[in-house]
């Protein structure tokens, strides 16, 4: 251009600077497209071709996580940990399940695409929502076809049910037949209960934080009276303070002109346009979850009590090496056998075979002692105690009750403890006598992982 015309192309040159300008200052929400899009995509899509076609090897296994988050932002703990867990090793799949006909979920589904929270906290990891007429049959579903070759999930973790004692007995066996289905579909299953329950540790209580996550307002009456949410809202201004009335105030106005589709209560959203599709407490009003920051410095406790293909001391060793759990130290706890070598010995050479970083071994010959009194006396007050009144109490059952006892004598001040988890066998165990063993072995204690693998080797000593 500058031999043909020189001063023609030097004013296209500035035309063009200044637009370029412009737009860098602007920063429109605008998706221009790029090539560069098309060609990650056959990119992507040649790489997993070429990765369906090799064998499967224990020195290639990588953990993919099916977290049973519902809405992401409604349990964020959960996400928030699969994410520091995968971190650039595998893949991680938010799994909602709307309980319903697919029909009555409609604007629902469309609701819970916009949600944000796996994006404004930069997590790698997908959402997917499947519509079931029961948890357990969604459950199955997304256990059965999320995934794309290598890629599909073959852990499952989801959260402790906190208020299973309240709820009826066919809600637990639904939530218990979950953790089997997930066996029989070999996967492995993890179980993470918070001290505070999944919603974080927010100064508004749980009922007024399901509220505000629902998305429920006062002219709702579908989900419930509307006394009670009136009642709710009462309390949850209380807690909130004048710009939490304002934004209730505004979210009123909005909901009485367009009332609130009864399924929106699923994905915890309320039917609005998309501009009103926001969380009611801001982030300032909202304490931080607890695995949203780098954790102080402390230890991460591992109870290695049985061979489960290594998951248990697998699943810890990437969380470790994740910068948030940089200042924590792991300690390995496991039970002493009758083997000749010293255990401690034993255990020691093992992970440093399997390259597991690790502070110190420290092997629990306790583990063998009758539990007290006291505790067997909790266990009876709770709904499998019941049960086991007219037989005795197990033998199994009294290891998990002296199991609990010995986790709150070493690691209650532990910043996360992860520990084998008891396999809740078909027709052999109820499911309240199960949710009581769990109950029993992590209440009291710090944020606490409960993983049981399919007893495949995911560890190996190959380098």
């Amino acid at each position: 251009m500058f031999v043909v015309n020189w001063w023609t192309a030097l004013i296209t040159i500035v035309i063009v600077g200044v637009l370029f300008g412009y737009v860098a200052y602007k920063k429109p929400d605008v998706n221009w497209g790029s090539s560069s899009t098309a060609l990650l995509h056959v990119t992507a899509l040649r790489a997993t071709y070429r990765l369906q076609q090799t064998e499967d090897h224990v020195k290639n296994f990588r953990p993919q996580l099916l977290v049973l988050t519902g809405l992401p932002s409604s349990r964020p703990d959960l996400a928030l940990l699969a994410s520091q867990i995968n971190r650039n090793v595998g893949a991680v799949v938010c799994g909602q399940v709307l309980v319903g006909m697919f029909e009555s979920h409609q604007m629902a589904r469309q609701t819970c695409k916009r949600d944000t929270f796996i994006k404004t906290e930069k997590l790698k990891a997908f959402h997917s929502v499947v519509t079931s007429p029961t948890l357990r049959q969604g459950a199955q579903s997304l256990m059965e076809v999320v995934g794309l070759g290598k890629l599909r999930p073959n852990t499952l973790l989801l959260g402790f049910k906190s208020r299973w004692m309240s709820e009826p007995q066919s809600v637990v066996d639904e939530y218990v037949n979950i953790i089997h289905d997930a066996f029989d579909l070999n996967y492995g299953v993890a179980i993470l209960r918070m001290p505070d329950g999944l919603y974080g540790q927010a100064s508004v209580p749980l009922q007024l934080a399901e509220l505000v996550d629902a998305g429920i307002s006062a002219g709702q009456t579908d989900t419930m009276e509307k006394a009670t949410t009136e009642k709710l809202g009462r309390e949850l201004r209380s807690h909130l303070g004048s710009h939490g009335n304002e934004q209730m105030n505004r979210h009123e106005r909005h909901s009485s002109a367009q009332p609130v589709d009864s399924a929106a209560q699923d994905c915890n959203s309320h039917e609005a346009s998309p501009a009103e599709v926001r969380p009611l407490v801001t982030p300032a009003l909202k304490q931080k979850t607890y695995f949203s920051h780098s954790q102080s410095k402390g230890t991460l406790d591992v109870w290695w009590l049985y061979d489960d293909g290594g998951l248990t001391i697998l699943l810890p060793h990437l969380l470790s090496l994740n910068p948030l759990w940089s200042r924590c130290k792991v300690r390995v706890f496991t039970p002493v056998t009758d083997h000749l070598t010293p255990g401690e010995v034993r255990m020691t050479s093992l992970l440093r075979k399997f390259r597991i970083s690790f502070s110190n071994v420290i092997m629990l010959p306790e583990m063998r002692s009758p539990p007290s009194a006291e505790s067997v006396d909790k266990f009876m007050e709770l709904p499998g105690g019941q049960e086991s009144t007219q037989d005795g109490v197990s033998e199994k059952t009294l290891r998990h009750i002296r199991l609990g006892e010995l986790l709150r004598q070493y690691s209650s001040n532990a910043n996360l403890i992860v520990v084998t988890m008891p396999v809740p066998r078909k027709n052999t165990y109820s499911s309240l006598l199960y949710m009581s063993w769990l109950e029993t072995i992590s209440t009291n204690l710090p944020p606490t992982l409960f993983v049981r693998g399919n007893q495949e080797s995911v560890l190996t000593f190959q380098s």
